[in-house]
């Protein structure tokens, strides 16, 4: 139920949010806008840190306590910069330059299993999902999230340490696995 609820939270969030840019309202200085992209894969891995993580030697990043989730395209244990197509943390959400800008979806709700636990989500989609990002001047907490046709499958949201943090998934298409070393 709660998942539900927290799909139903993100579909009316995108509904506003497209609303809004639809009707041309101007957003704050510096505010970061809603973008929706295509980043051109259809297996993505979801690393998942909602505690930060030590240092790590597949993927290249430096030790951090800060909440996050890296998006990187494509299969393996191998996690390449040239692989990683998107970011979030508690204050930003963003993909990479290597994704095309796309119409921004109609959020539909789905069936999700979720997690509060550092996870590596493997996904496999039938078609390229959409990407949704949703930065932390439209919400309290950033998000990115993948649409399937209109329907979300998986959706991210980075809170503070050791609170707020979650990582929702459409199990038809995502496998939860151990997150790399």
């Amino acid at each position: 139920m709660r998942h539900r609820l927290r799909a139903l939270a993100f579909a009316c969030s995108v509904t506003l949010i497209a609303t809004g840019a639809s009707m041309s309202i101007a957003a704050p200085s510096g505010a970061q806008e809603v973008t929706a992209t295509d980043c051109g894969s259809t297996t993505y891995r979801w690393l998942f840190w909602p505690q930060g993580h030590d240092d790590l030697t597949s993927v290249p990043h430096p030790a951090t306590d800060i909440p996050h989730l890296d998006l990187y395209s494509g299969k393996g244990k191998k996690f390449l910069d040239s692989q990683n197509v998107g970011y979030a943390d508690g204050t930003s959400a963003t993909t990479n330059d290597t994704c095309a800008p796309v119409e921004l979806p109609g959020g539909g709700s789905a069936s999700l299993k979720g997690t509060s636990q550092t996870k590596q989500l493997v996904c496999t989609f039938p078609s390229t999902p959409v990407f949704v990002a949703v930065p932390e001047s439209t919400v309290d907490s950033p998000s990115l999230s993948a649409l399937l046709d209109g329907a979300l499958v998986v959706n991210a949201q980075l809170g503070d340490p050791g609170v707020g943090s979650f990582l929702d998934y459409n199990a038809k298409f995502c496998k939860l696995k151990k997150p790399p070393k």
